[in-house]
């Protein structure tokens, strides 16, 4: 048993170094949060965008169906010809595939919010991110590697003072001492 009754030199600076990895771990937990924060708010953002794109894409289908039956009527009187049909009809399918890139679009955003969140959920209005206050985390991270340092050069500048031991052997009997 070794009793160390004050904290000092290599006890006193591990002391030191394990609340520096508890601030350090602090920091991670801190910035992860931030990552997720963020990153949720991108994936509801991009579930509203998908929402909008996907109306945008089906008028545009809609509009694409009206534009193709002029066309239609046109080539069945013959005021039209084989062309202009299937330029209409072209157009027509590409609306169609505009609808089915949203609607894909928007279940991968969906995908993506609930991996974040655990539902697809999107509120009305998306809260905005606050400005963090204070000192950035990056900024307290150098300060921890600062204060580390310090305490390795604390441990170097006492390898060079002079070192006493003192000890006391206690002997009860010839097999037993303290």
């Amino acid at each position: 048993v070794t009793p160390t009754p004050l904290v000092f030199g290599d006890t006193r600076d591990a002391v030191r170094n394990s609340r520096l990895d508890i601030r350090d771990r602090e920091i991670d937990t801190l910035e992860t949060l931030s990552t997720l924060e963020a990153s949720a708010l991108l994936a509801a953002l991009q579930v509203q965008l998908a929402a909008e794109s996907l109306v945008f894409a089906e008028s545009g289908a809609d509009l694409a169906d009206e534009a193709l039956r002029a066309p239609r009527i046109r080539f069945e009187r013959g005021a039209a010809n084989e062309r202009e049909l299937r330029e209409a009809e072209a157009s027509n399918i590409q609306a169609g595939n505009f609808v089915r890139t949203a609607q894909d679009g928007l279940l991968l955003a969906r995908d993506n919010l609930i991996n974040l969140t655990g539902r697809a959920i999107v509120p009305m209005q998306i809260p905005e991110l606050p400005i963090p206050d204070g000192v950035a985390l990056s900024v307290q991270r150098a300060a921890l590697g600062i204060e580390r340092a310090e305490v390795s050069i604390d441990g170097v500048e006492r390898d060079l003072y002079p070192v006493a031991s003192i000890g006391y052997d206690y002997n009860f009997d010839d097999e037993s001492s303290l």
